[in-house]
Parts: structure tokens; sequence; C-alpha cells
């Protein structure tokens, strides 16, 4: 979509970012049955691990698609959160 409605190119619409939100609540909720579907701890830790991967992989996402839409919280010049 062009500048109309004030989004540039390559700009998400609305709708389909709450898709998107709707899709990682899905897959939260199936990785929660899996922890509780799993028998041992090794189990568990594996779908633990790989959620987290998911969940991580999930912000990051978020982050660059707020980023790419100027709906940061920081203020534009601030300075970047230090590492940790």
């Amino acid at each position: 979509m062009g500048s109309a409605g004030g989004r540039g190119p390559g700009m998400t619409q609305p709708g389909a970012m709450m898709g998107q939100m709707e899709q990682r609540i899905k897959a939260m909720q199936e990785l929660r049955q899996q922890i509780l579907n799993a028998t041992t701890p090794e189990e568990r830790r594996k779908v633990m691990e790989e959620g987290r991967r998911k969940f991580l992989l999930g912000m990051t996402m978020t982050q660059l698609m707020m980023d790419e839409q100027g709906m940061t919280t920081a203020p534009k010049g601030s300075a970047p959160a230090p590492a940790k």
C-alpha cells in the first residue's frame, strides 16, 4: 500500500498484525499443551527450550515491525538499552 492512510510502502496492515498475533497466541497454547503432555523432565526441558527460541524469534519480529512503523517506545535519538 502506498502512503494512503499514513502508511508507507512495506508497512503491515493492522488486520495482518492481528492475524500474526492470533497465530502467536495459538502457538503459545500449543506449547503449553506440549509441556503438560511431556512425561519426563528431559522432554519438558526440550519443549521449553524450543518454546523459548520461538518466543525470542517472535519478540524480535514484533520489535522489527514496530520499528518499521515508528511505534518504538524509545524516543528518537535515545541511547539503546545496555546489553545484558
